[in-house]
Parts: structure tokens; sequence; C-alpha cells
């Protein structure tokens, strides 16, 4: 049996939104990982063509469409990891890589390192023309990202994550915006992975890495526990070593996948921090979070299939 889920940011998300779009943009993006279980692909195959596809949709604040730095640049970041080996790779303060997800995995797999950033990580993927895309700055830009950063510039805000209360909309307006995307997915060999990249924070400092590229964090993938991809307050995230707690909390305090993702959303992250999505070697997704709503799909091997963002629904 296999399992995928994929998410497109927590946070202050308003009903009175058009959510067709960025519905349609996760389907897309869930019909990828699908597709490669489905023809008995790999769970680290199906995490990264899902959100290479989510890294391709402006809507979401991960490749083209991501928030900008204080600068008025885009600065990238992505990890992945695999259950099966705990094989993982990431990168962070990328500005012309068009798919951040694709350098994460090639760091995974072709060098004795983890973690590659900045300059260093641009190095590397020069040694990939083949397989990474390199695209000016310019491209992760969009209409709607600068008119946000600007309008964070006229209010003097900064270090906005995309989607809280007090991050601008492209509207004008407060409230609306998503932040980093991500998958997991448990394939039939019943290896678990998972792949989640971002934009980061509007007009946050130049250099600042956030919990997306932070192994534990951001991300952790164990075949003894399950796969996560986080989204929210980077920074308490990373303080609470947001997705290795959930991991620790299944493999030794011995809780179920549902129970450990609740304690960690519900007791340890303050309220509106965000949300998790979390996929077991036996293929059961739970998707928790404590912001107003949370964009994510889900599908199994079983026919199960479905989109979710509040609560309520």
């Amino acid at each position: 049996m296999w399992a995928v889920a994929v998410h497109g940011g927590a946070g202050v998300v308003s009903k009175n939104i058009d959510s067709g779009p960025y519905v349609e943009g996760l389907d897309s993006a869930l019909s990828c990982g699908m597709k490669r279980l489905s023809l008995k692909g790999t769970a680290i195959e199906a995490v990264v063509d899902a959100v290479e596809s989510l890294e391709n949709n402006e809507l979401f604040n991960a490749g083209r469409g991501s928030v900008l730095t204080e600068d008025g640049t885009a600065e990238l970041e992505a990890s992945v990891m695999e259950g099966k080996d705990l094989r993982c790779g990431a990168v962070c303060g990328l500005k012309t890589v068009k798919n951040p997800i694709k350098l994460a995995r090639l760091v995974m797999q072709e060098t004795p390192h983890i973690f590659l950033g900045f300059e260093a990580a641009e190095k590397f993927a020069d040694k990939y023309p083949q397989t990474i895309e390199r695209v000016p700055n310019s491209y992760f830009i969009t209409e709607r990202r600068m008119k946000q950063f600007q309008e964070a510039l006229s209010a003097n805000q900064s270090n906005l994550i995309d989607h809280s209360s007090n991050a601008f909309s492209s509207q004008g307006t407060y409230g609306g915006e998503k932040g980093t995307v991500g998958a997991v997915a448990c394939d039939i060999y019943g290896n678990v992975a998972c792949a989640t990249s971002t934009g980061g924070k509007t007009r946050k400092w130049s250099g600042r890495i956030g919990d997306t590229p932070v192994i534990g964090a951001g991300s952790y993938a164990s075949n003894k526990s399950g796969a996560f991809s986080c989204s929210g307050h980077g920074e308490e995230f990373l303080r609470n070593n947001a997705a290795g707690f959930v991991s620790a909390a299944i493999e030794v305090g011995k809780l179920s996948l549902q129970d450990a993702v609740y304690e960690l959303v519900h007791n340890r992250l303050k309220p509106d921090d965000g949300g998790i999505i979390a996929v077991s070697p036996s293929a059961e997704i739970v998707v928790d979070f404590n912001s107003l709503g949370m964009f994510h799909a889900f599908a199994d091997s079983s026919g199960a299939r479905g989109h979710k963002i509040w609560h309520d629904e």
C-alpha cells in the first residue's frame, strides 16, 4: 500500500479567499506523487516530484512566487530525507536554482555531506547543468510578491511569515497568505520520505535560515516512525526540534502517529505557530495544525483522495 500527502502552508487563511486555484495547485502536486507511487516508484521520487510541482506554481511560497528578503531578492531553501537509511540533503541561500528540492536531493545522493548553503550550494549546482536548471533571481519575483514587499516596507514591517495575520496579501489587506510547501509519502516497499521547500519570510534578513532545511526541525523521516513536513513560524519549529520530536515520540515514547502529532501541535507549539503533515510506514496519513488553516491534500492506494484547508470542513 502507498500513501502521499502535500501541503502549501499553514496560517491565517481567510474563508473569503478564492481557494480554487490553490486547491488546483495542490491537486496537481498530489497527482505527481500519486503517479510515481502507482507505477511502483519510490517515496523519495514521489515527494520530490510533488514539491517540484509546487515550486513551479507561483501561488505558493517556494520557487517561483517566493517572498522577498529585506534586499528585495529571493533566497530559497529546501531539504529531503529518506526513512530507510536516514539519508538526507539540504540547501539554503539559493538565488539561481529554479528547483531547490532537486538540488537538495543531489546533495543527498552525490556528496558526503548533508547541508550546503549559499555560494557553496550554487557552486555545487554548477556541476549538474543537465539536471539543475538555473534562472536569474528575477524569475522568482512575481508582481504579487513585489507588491507585498513594498507594502511591508512602507509599513516598516519585517521578518513576516507569509501566512501570518500580519503578512500583507496581494490585495493590500492582512492575512490570506501561505508559507512553506512540502510532501510526505510511503511507497509499496514500506519506505517513507519527506521533501520541504520555502522562500522563507517577507523582508527576512539576507542570510536568515529557517527550519525548512534543518533536518529534525522542519522535516524528518525514519522507517521506525514516519515522514514529516512542517509549515509555520520557522524559529518555533527550530526551538522545538519539531519533526524530530514527533519521530522520537513515536519511536521512543511509543505514541501513535496521531497522538505524537497532536502533542507537538497543541502542547508544545504556541497557537498559530503552524502545522505538520505526516505519514507512517504503514501508509497512515495524519495532518494537524493550530493555525486558522492549512492547505493540504492527500491520497492512498485504496482510492481515498481529498483536500482540506480549515478544521471545520
